[in-house]
């Protein structure tokens, strides 16, 4: 499965802008129906749900199938979603450059680590958040 969808990614992040005629200036359509038809596949979207969804490139997944979208969705470019676990994004939610999503953890015992275990926990993001590039302080957990 992540073969696959490293596969459906590197199609993706390097296939071109949409072409839209010569003045034309969209306000949220970037992504064009190539890319719509790969996000159908990388993220297993049915019913037309692609439409709702806009993502600049690169975009890099372990999944994809483990992401699920409530609503509309935007992403600006270089997010990363290790969705080992399920992660739910929220009804109007936007992404600002380089975010980062972590699904995947390892252990803090050595030898657990040492044994390539490996743990997944699921991440839920609400409506209407707008995640952009943040410094979280000392001792916090997310």
């Amino acid at each position: 499965m992540r073969i696959a969808v490293r596969k459906l990614l590197y199609a993706y992040n390097n296939t071109p802008p949409a072409n839209f005629p010569d003045g034309a200036e969209p306000k949220l359509e970037v992504t064009g129906s190539d890319r719509r038809d790969l996000l159908a596949k990388i993220f297993h979207l049915k019913d037309g749900h692609e439409a709702k969804i806009e993502v600049e490139p690169p975009l890099w997944l372990d999944y994809g199938c483990n992401v699920k979208f409530e609503g509309s969705f935007y992403c600006n470019f270089n997010a990363t979603i290790l969705d080992c676990a399920e992660v739910i994004i929220g009804d109007g939610v936007l992404f600002g450059p380089n975010v980062h999503l972590y699904g995947g953890t390892h252990s803090v015992n050595p030898a657990e680590r040492k044994s390539v275990l490996e743990r997944a926990l699921p991440i839920k993001i609400g409506e209407n958040c707008w995640m952009a590039g943040v410094t979280i302080g000392k001792n916090v957990t997310i």
